[in-house]
């Protein structure tokens, strides 16, 4: 049977959330931390010194979220993108509540805007969970091959 697309969007949308943000850092540390999220707007840069340490690992993080969200889009088995967005929602809570209890770091619209988009992140997350393709839906159909294959070995012999 064949997966609906809109399966794939939740996880792909986390895919391009983590893999953007982990090519800048990983690319462009400076600039992550004076310029996120860009239009004149500094998220980042509000909370404290600048510390490339702490940027390239969450740019890590992002990239490893990133890249497992990837696979759960473009193979979209139940247990893989409730998984991927399993992580996205625990990762996007805990970044939710640092934001929302430390809003008035930033001002006017970015009080809002910084932990609205996490809310977003954490919503679609939550989405995709629920839209995961049935447990008896396949990412893709076995072939005959593969189903001739036995789920669990043959017994051992004994030689004694």
């Amino acid at each position: 049977m064949k997966i609906e697309w809109w399966r794939r969007v939740a996880p792909a949308f986390l895919a391009v959330v983590g893999l953007q943000l982990a090519l800048w850092i990983q690319l462009a540390p400076q600039s992550f931390w004076d310029e996120f999220p860009g239009g004149g707007h500094r998220w980042v840069s509000s909370f404290g010194v600048y510390n490339e340490h702490l940027l390239r690992d969450f740019g890590a993080m992002n990239l490893a979220i990133g890249l497992l969200a990837l696979v759960a889009a473009v193979r979209p088995d139940r247990a893989l993108v409730r998984a991927a967005c399993g992580v996205w929602f625990v990762f996007g809570v805990q970044h939710l509540v640092f934001h929302a209890a430390h809003y008035s770091m930033l001002d006017g619209i970015d009080r809002y805007a910084s932990p609205g988009s996490l809310v977003f992140v954490v919503a679609v997350a939550v989405t995709g969970w629920f839209l995961a393709p049935p447990a008896s839906v396949a990412a893709e159909p076995r072939t005959a091959a593969a189903a001739s294959v036995p789920s669990t070995p043959p017994a051992a012999t004994s030689t004694s």
